[in-house]
């Protein structure tokens, strides 16, 4: 067994102790070559339950001010999460895009448009 997959078993066991519903994902939550579940899954995870909460009252908000209202992480963090939000895995929502103010400052907002055929397929 390589050092990574028992370092995954722990994480997995942990989370089963928390969790007793908790069953190991049979894919990688997250996608990438730089992903390593045991390093980094429960700080996406959170990360991604944080822009999830904020958004989902269908605002617009640009990257700063969703970070300054979750108090974590980087535009660019938040902005990958805004894209895992658009994914079938965490919901397949809609992630509206535009521009706020002068175009030549290339400022955007964001807008979490909520799939709720997919929710209710979840419950």
């Amino acid at each position: 067994m390589s050092q990574e997959r028992s370092q995954l078993d722990y994480v997995n066991r942990d989370r089963r102790d928390a969790n007793p519903l908790y069953v190991p994902p049979l894919l990688p939550l997250f996608d990438g070559p730089t992903f390593e579940e045991t390093h980094d899954a429960d700080r996406l995870l959170g990360q991604l339950g944080k822009v999830y909460e904020c958004m989902k009252d269908g605002k617009f908000r640009t990257l700063a001010e969703i970070k300054a209202a979750i108090e974590c992480g980087s535009e660019a963090g938040i902005s990958a999460r805004l894209r895992d939000l658009r994914k079938p895995r965490w919901g397949g929502h809609t992630v509206e895009r535009r521009r706020r103010g002068e175009a030549e400052k290339g400022l955007h907002e964001y807008r979490l448009i909520l799939n709720l055929v997919g929710c209710l397929e979840q419950k």
